[in-house]
């Protein structure tokens, strides 16, 4: 995965300044590498419970004020032509560091330098997800 483009999804508070925390958020076993991920908002299972785990999970935590990234894995999202590392534990760290540290940018750069994003990161998943964050 050194060469994927990887990709996910950002949640940002609006109104914070200063230093914020952040957490990652990894998702849950998806059979689909395009549709069923953080990054397109998982809609194709809006009606079912691992919508609420991938998506609601880190909308709940930018809503209590932490920036909070639902990294899509290898495998999904914009790197859906490489091989799906499942259980695999380097491949959560491949998809979820470099994510992290455009979050840094992102987040600095919108806020003009106002806002700055924690190099501490609170980690927490479900299923796939939850072993990836261990």
């Amino acid at each position: 995965g050194y060469n994927a483009t990887v990709s996910g999804l950002l949640f940002v508070p609006v109104d914070k300044l200063g230093a914020l925390k952040g957490g990652i958020w990894s998702h849950t076993t998806s059979a689909h590498t395009c549709d069923d991920i953080p990054s397109e908002g998982g809609w194709s299972r809006f009606q079912s419970d691992q919508f609420a785990v991938d998506v609601i999970m880190p909308l709940l935590m930018a809503t209590a004020g932490s920036a909070a990234l639902a990294p899509d894995n290898l495998g999904y999202g914009e790197s859906f032509d490489h091989h799906i590392g499942y259980v695999i534990r380097n491949q959560y760290k491949t998809s979820a560091v470099p994510l992290f540290l455009k979050a840094q940018h992102i987040i600095a750069t919108e806020s003009e330098c106002e806002t700055e994003l924690s190099n501490s990161v609170a980690l927490g998943g479900y299923s796939e997800g939850g072993f990836g964050s261990v």
